[in-house]
């Protein structure tokens, strides 16, 4: 019996034992994660997938990943979660951010699992290719952020096709438009104004050169010219088509489209439009502190000597240059317009293009304007790593609000007339004092102008009970038909990205939206939710708005 109950113990001492170790070992065990390619080799045109998992995670709410990867050999096409939220992808050269995050209540995941997937697509340079997965940062659901440096690659072997193609008529070559350039000299005075007659003749030439596309006139001589005035001939802008002309002062890039302004008659003379470099010690003390050393330009375009007030949509397109300086995010570059009583307000179209260093922005009239860098931000979004940069971006615009506590709340679900109002800011589409029929549109609120002209341009038709549903949060549908109609409305040409996606639950989007989502997820405006699910009946949250709304800014 003695023998007996010494083994029976011996045997639970090293059962615990085990037990013990295997507990240690499992709390010990490092958090590490890994990429693996589905296939080691692909022919071009083909796209290969990679999978990017973790092990050993102690708790996850939202993830940001960035990769590297051959962007001679590979293209990146999309990206998907592995697990239920919403994703945020930026591309750009061969650099691939992608951010995720959970929604709401939603459980932190622990433990080893697949975190997502990212496609590319094969191109026509043969041998073996990479991606690295650089770092991922994980946050749990207090937004705690721990950072881990990965560095692991995979690799794709490209070979190129060996199928021979069916020999198919070479078409027609569509002729490339092109523009045309007209370079003119300025006269210029003791005070430093420059004027430029464009001569008719010369002007007719060239748009007839430039087949519908684009004259450039070039004016040369203004490099110390303190204004910039130039005239052209109204009778050739009238008989331009749809021709732009572009005038480059030398101060600034002024672009018109003479079939967009009514103005210009049959019986006009002349079209001018000035440059003038502005005083700024003139300014007030609140234009100074915010523009900074920027240059202020005083704009005017008339047609024989009376001023176009206001211009429509796309009728006039400005660029500023603008030299990015040490730390300013491209992002928060924006256009100031100057009213008469110095009062600054943000231009929500301007926009910094990193290719040619210019700020562009179609203004709805001319005056004075300014660039500047407007860094601004909540006290909320810092970790929101897949979001914070479009929420920042939009919040430059005046395009985003928040609490009024220096928070915008995330994760709050973003009801209906939140979301129309910023879309409809983003998008300049607000028409002042436009009236709504909607049972519950209060007039004189927040949103009141935003909701009327949305029902009067089409993009919201409201609920069969004759609301909009003012306080009803908005659903991935809801948002995707608005976001698509708006985008229509503001002339945003979509690009398709890849083939379709039908999602599993594709029978389960309501007929209103399904164009709209089909059009969005090829544009990459929209993602799935995980688990090949668009999942439409969905509420977005604020910071989900603010995403998908920058991204069709972003087109413009």
């Amino acid at each position: 019996m003695k023998f007996r109950w010494t083994t029976f113990m011996l045997i639970v001492s090293i059962v615990t034992g085990l037990f013990s170790i295997s507990s240690s070992a499992l709390a010990a065990a490092p958090t590490a994660f890994a990429i693996a390619a589905g296939d080691t080799a692909v022919s071009e045109n083909e796209t290969v997938t990679f999978t990017i998992s973790g092990q050993n995670i102690p708790e996850m709410f939202a993830y940001e990943v960035q990769l590297t990867y051959d962007s001679g050999k590979l293209e990146y096409k999309s990206s998907a979660p592995a697990l239920t939220g919403n994703l945020a992808v930026k591309a750009s050269g061969d650099q691939v951010k992608i951010g995720f995050s959970k929604q709401g209540s939603a459980a932190p995941s622990q433990g080893s699992f697949d975190l997502l997937t990212i496609t590319f697509k094969a191109k026509s340079t043969a041998g073996s290719a990479g991606v690295t997965l650089q770092s991922v940062k994980v946050l749990n659901n207090q937004l705690a952020a721990t950072d881990y440096s990965v560095d692991k690659s995979a690799a794709v072997t490209i070979s190129s096709s060996q199928s021979t193609p069916t020999p198919i008529p070479t078409p027609t070559p569509t002729p490339t438009p092109k523009t045309a350039i007209l370079n003119v000299n300025a006269v210029l005075d003791d005070h430093q104004i420059a004027q430029v007659v464009v001569n008719e003749d010369d002007l007719a030439a060239a748009f007839n050169e430039a087949k519908n596309n684009k004259v450039t006139i070039k004016v040369a001589g203004t490099d110390s010219a303190k204004e910039v005035h130039v005239s052209l001939p109204a009778a050739v802008l009238k008989n331009a088509g749809h021709a732009n002309v572009e005038v480059d002062t030398g101060l600034a890039i002024l672009e018109i489209s003479p079939d967009k302004l009514s103005e210009i008659s049959s019986t006009a003379g002349k079209v001018e439009l000035s440059v003038i470099k502005v005083d700024t010690s003139t300014l007030s003390n609140e234009a100074k502190s915010l523009i900074g050393d920027n240059s202020v330009y005083d704009f005017n375009l008339s047609v024989d000597g009376v001023k176009i007030e206001t211009f429509k949509k796309q009728a006039v397109t400005v660029k500023l240059k603008y030299a990015l300086k040490p730390g300013e995010n491209p992002d928060h570059v924006v256009i100031y317009y100057i009213d008469d009583k110095g009062k600054l307000s943000v231009v929500e179209n301007g926009k910094y293009d990193p290719a040619t260093g210019q700020v562009v922005f179609k203004p709805k009239h001319f005056s004075k304007y300014t660039t500047a860098d407007r860094n601004v931000s909540f006290n909320d979004i810092a970790n929101l790593t897949w979001a914070v940069d479009s929420i920042r971006a939009l919040l430059s615009r005046d395009i985003l609000t928040g609490s009024g506590d220096g928070s915008f709340n995330p994760g709050d679900q973003v009801t209906r007339a939140e979301f129309i109002v910023m879309l409809m800011r983003s998008l300049e589409l607000v028409e002042p004092g436009a009236a709504s029929t909607f049972k519950d549109v209060i007039a004189g609120q927040w949103y009141t102008d935003a909701i009327g002209s949305a029902q009067k341009l089409g993009i919201v038709k409201g609920y069969s009970n004759g609301t909009f549903g003012v306080k009803e949060n908005i659903s991935r549908q809801e948002m995707a038909a608005m976001l698509y109609k708006a985008a229509q409305l503001a002339e945003i040409s979509l690009p398709n990205n890849g083939a379709a996606v039908s999602f599993s639950d594709q029978a389960t989007i309501a007929p209103y939206a399904v164009d709209a989502v089909e059009a969005l997820t090829l544009a990459g405006v929209v993602n799935g939710v995980g688990e090949d699910r668009f999942a439409p009946a969905k509420q977005t949250t604020r910071a989900e708005a603010a995403v998908i709304i920058w991204r069709v800014f972003e087109m413009q």
